[in-house]
């Protein structure tokens, strides 16, 4: 009699745990699709900056979806240290006017909060060991826009919580930097009606 109540008993919690995970799984939030991860060009439009977190990396300075699995962020530096002669030489700087800017920042497909992280290089090269920018908590699916000011100099970026190789920002004056690529881009797309323009 006692292990028949027990049957019946767990019998009805059981259907009541499936019940509420499916109810969970029909109302829930979905993390994007990797089919739909786009690679956006390195550019700053009207003053912002797109940068999208994948697994250890960052999709627009190395120019390409690497579709990299990763469970935690301890994975990374092994993953990013036995590719890092394929992808390093692939690596776009980003070049900025000083000022303030908005980083736009999304986390693709990471299983774990990310971020970004921004740091100022030394004269000698090296990284300062504290950011001047660190912030994010950002999910799968999500994205977070960061205000940040920067001054004349040599920094690099990475994703905050998401080991990715240091990509380099210079901050300068002279030159030309990616917000005048953009507008060249977008000005040549209006006067062709966005077709491409072939020279031979």
């Amino acid at each position: 009699m006692l292990r028949n109540t027990l049957f019946h008993i767990l019998t009805i919690l059981g259907a009541g745990i499936l019940l509420t995970s499916a109810a969970l799984a029909g109302d829930g939030y979905r993390p994007a699709e990797i089919s739909v991860v786009k690679v956006n060009p390195l550019q700053v439009v009207d003053g912002v900056v797109g940068l999208s977190n994948s697994g250890c990396q960052m999709i627009e300075p190395e120019g390409k979806f690497l579709d990299i699995e990763v469970t935690f962020p301890r994975d990374c530096p092994r993953i990013n240290r036995k590719s890092k002669k394929e992808r390093l030489p692939n690596i776009q700087t980003l070049t900025l006017k000083p000022g303030k800017y908005k980083f736009m920042v999304l986390n693709a497909n990471v299983p774990y909060a990310v971020g970004l992280e921004i740091f100022k290089l030394e004269e000698n090269g090296k990284k300062q060991k504290k950011p001047v920018f660190s912030k994010g908590e950002i999910l799968a699916g999500y994205q977070e826009i960061f205000e940040v000011e920067l001054e004349e100099g040599e920094y690099v970026y990475t994703g905050r919580q998401n080991p990715t190789f240091d990509y380099p920002l210079i901050v300068s004056t002279s030159g030309s930097s990616n917000a005048d690529n953009a507008a060249s881009t977008n000005a040549a797309s209006a006067d062709t009606g966005g077709a491409s323009v072939s020279t031979n």
